[in-house]
């Protein structure tokens, strides 16, 4: 069961975002940028960290577009 906390009910994330676009996919900073105003904009916020992978999920540096 599901508890509301006082500051409302909490999401944790887990997971990769997968880009639809192939190579018109934002590069990561931009991905930050839009996710928190996109949350932001809806009255929530992120606390976390995220870092750029490559298709198998391992770890790499930002490659900027």
């Amino acid at each position: 069961m599901t508890e509301k906390t006082a500051k409302g009910y909490l999401v944790k994330l887990e997971g990769h975002v997968v880009s639809l676009k192939g190579e018109d996919s934002v590069s990561h900073p931009e991905f930050i940028t839009k996710f928190t105003r996109w949350l932001e904009s809806e009255g929530m916020g992120y606390t976390g960290f995220s870092v750029q992978v490559d298709e198998d999920g391992n770890t790499i540096e930002d490659i900027e577009g």
